[in-house]
């Protein structure tokens, strides 16, 4: 397992949590593995269903700002406020 992890909280519906605990009982594996999993399983699809020429993939993009690399800037605060807009645009 890598040692450069990060804690994050989600929340889910306690039905959903239920089937992922016997899940991880199941398989003789932990709740976090299954999420990650689950993730990585989530953006490798979506990388597949990108056609080829369109840009950086997804997952590219995910390791540049994991690696702090300096070509990528990511604005926390921007990222709040547009994300904020696009929920008070749906009526939440």
């Amino acid at each position: 397992m890598n040692g450069n992890l990060v804690r994050t909280t989600i929340t889910l519906p306690a039905d959903l949590y239920e089937q992922l605990r016997q899940q991880a009982f199941y398989r003789d594996s932990t709740i976090s593995q299954l999420v990650r999993e689950g993730i990585r399983f989530n953006l490798e699809e979506k990388v597949k269903k990108t056609k080829v020429g369109q840009g950086v993939s997804a997952l590219k993009k995910l390791g540049r700002f994991a690696k702090g690399r300096g070509d990528y800037h990511f604005d926390r605060a921007k990222f709040y406020d547009e994300a904020l807009k696009r929920k008070m645009s749906f009526g939440f």
